[in-house]
Parts: C-alpha cells; sequence; structure tokens
C-alpha cells in the first residue's frame, strides 16, 4: 500500500522580476531581457545547493549556476536572460515562471515557483499558501518588418 502525502512547503521562496530594457523597451526578435530571481530561506535550517531552473532561460545565462548554502533569513540573487522569439514579439509578451530548488539538512528536496512581486493578485496554483503569479514582460512594438502576412485597413468615409 502507497500513500501520497504532501507537504506544504514555506522554507524557500523565488520572486522573478524583468529588468528594465537599457533602450526603454523590449520590441527586437533576439534582444534579451534580463530576469533578476531572489530566492530566500524563511526556515530555520540552512539550505544547500540552491539552483533556479527556467525552461525559456538562454543556455548557460543562470548566474550563479548555484549557491552553496543559503542561512535562515537570508536571500541569494540570481539573473538569467531570455531573448526573444518571434511567437513572443507577435503576441507583445513574453510570460514565464522559474522554479527554485535546495536540499534541507536531512537531504529532502524542496522547491518553490516564481512569484511577480508586482503582480498583487498572488494566484496560488499549487495551494501551498504561496502566490505564483507569472511574470510577464510587456513587449513594445516590433521593430522588424513581418513579411508574408494580410493586413487589411478599413477606411471610414464621411
Amino acid at each position: 500500500m502507497s500513500e501520497t502525502i504532501n507537504i506544504t512547503n514555506n522554507e524557500v521562496t523565488v520572486t522573478k522580476v524583468a529588468l528594465p530594457a537599457p533602450d526603454g523597451s523590449y520590441d527586437s526578435l533576439n534582444e534579451q531581457i534580463t530576469y533578476l530571481l531572489i530566492v530566500t530561506n524563511n526556515g530555520p535550517n540552512t539550505l544547500t545547493n540552491v539552483t533556479i531552473s527556467d525552461p525559456i532561460a538562454d543556455s548557460g545565462s543562470i548566474s550563479p549556476a548555484s549557491v552553496a548554502t543559503l542561512a535562515p533569513s537570508a536571500s541569494a540573487r540570481f539573473t538569467l536572460t531570455h531573448s526573444i522569439n518571434n511567437s513572443e514579439l507577435m503576441a507583445l509578451m513574453v510570460t514565464n515562471s522559474a522554479t527554485a530548488q535546495a536540499e534541507l539538512p536531512n537531504g529532502f528536496s524542496i522547491s518553490d515557483t516564481s512569484d511577480d512581486p508586482s503582480d498583487s493578485t498572488n494566484f496560488d496554483a499549487n495551494s501551498d499558501g504561496e502566490p505564483d503569479d507569472v511574470t510577464i514582460v510587456i513587449l513594445g512594438r516590433p521593430k522588424t518588418v513581418i513579411t508574408n502576412r494580410k493586413i487589411t485597413h478599413r477606411v471610414k468615409l464621411n
């Protein structure tokens, strides 16, 4: 007989925000968005092997790759980049979440999905008592010309 036990974990939290675009607007294909992630140890134990995973991070861009130890009440800063792709440019937004992982002294792994601190809705998708709002970056109008698309303009004459 096996049983699934759900454990609510508030020992590690992570927030994710996009840093401002150097030129004021993210609006070009392959332009890199830089994200800042802050992982906080809210528990009574020192965490080890703290890492970030993010499905849209450019290869090798997560820095640092890991933090060896994170003391109680301490935070660690990570950065990563993501290059804007064509579908994101067409949608005029990039939405995403990252995950922080760490190990407790007893060897158990814990994790948390990122929260966007600027989003006050605080959606709790996994019912763990912590908000997990995706981080949304609104893109400016594309500077690139899009071809092979039908564009219809309607003009009303009075």
